[in-house]
C-alpha cells in the first residue's frame, strides 16, 4: 500500500501552481493535464476538462516536492460545471488488494464518511473510489482486485 498526500482543487488547480511557482522559491515544476493523459481519460472525459490539471508537483527549495490536481470528484460528478472546493486534502491510496480496498471502503463508509465516487471499476483503474471521510478530508483509493 502506498499513501501519497495531495492538494486538490475545483478547477483552479493551474492558477493555484503558478502563483505559488511565483511566490516560492522552486527547484521544478511539472505540469500534466487531462487532455495529456492519452488513453485512460480519452473515450469519456468532456472535452471542457481537458485543460484541468491532472497532476502537477513543484519541487521547493530544501527538496520538498509537492502534488496538486483539479479534483477528479469534480471530472465524474458534475463535468466541470462550477462549484466550490469540496477536498482540498486529498490521499491516494493504491496498490490495495480487493480485500485491503472492500475494508477501508466499508470502515469510512460506516464511520460517516460521504461516498464522491463509489467503489467500482473505471477505465483507468480495476476498482477505485473516491469519499471524504468525517472530517472533511478526501481519500481516493485504488486497487488492482489482486
Amino acid at each position: 500500500m502506498v499513501v501519497s498526500p495531495n492538494v486538490t482543487f475545483y478547477g483552479c488547480c493551474r492558477d493555484a501552481v503558478e502563483f505559488y511557482s511565483r511566490v516560492f522559491s522552486v527547484e521544478s515544476k511539472t505540469v500534466l493535464l487531462f487532455r495529456d493523459v492519452h488513453g485512460h481519460f480519452s473515450n469519456w472525459i468532456n472535452p471542457q476538462n481537458e485543460d484541468l490539471v491532472y497532476s502537477a508537483a513543484l519541487r521547493f527549495r530544501g527538496g520538498t516536492t509537492v502534488t496538486f490536481r483539479d479534483s477528479i470528484a469534480m471530472i465524474y460528478q458534475d463535468n466541470g460545471s462550477g462549484g466550490k472546493n469540496k477536498d482540498n486534502v486529498t490521499f491516494d491510496v493504491s496498490d490495495l488488494t480487493l480485500e485491503e480496498i472492500q475494508h477501508i471502503y466499508a470502515a469510512f463508509m460506516g464511520d460517516g464518511a460521504m461516498s464522491n465516487i463509489a467503489l467500482g471499476p473505471r477505465p483507468d483503474h480495476q476498482l477505485y473510489a473516491s469519499l471524504i471521510d468525517r472530517f472533511g478530508i478526501c481519500w481516493n483509493l485504488t486497487g488492482s482486485g489482486d
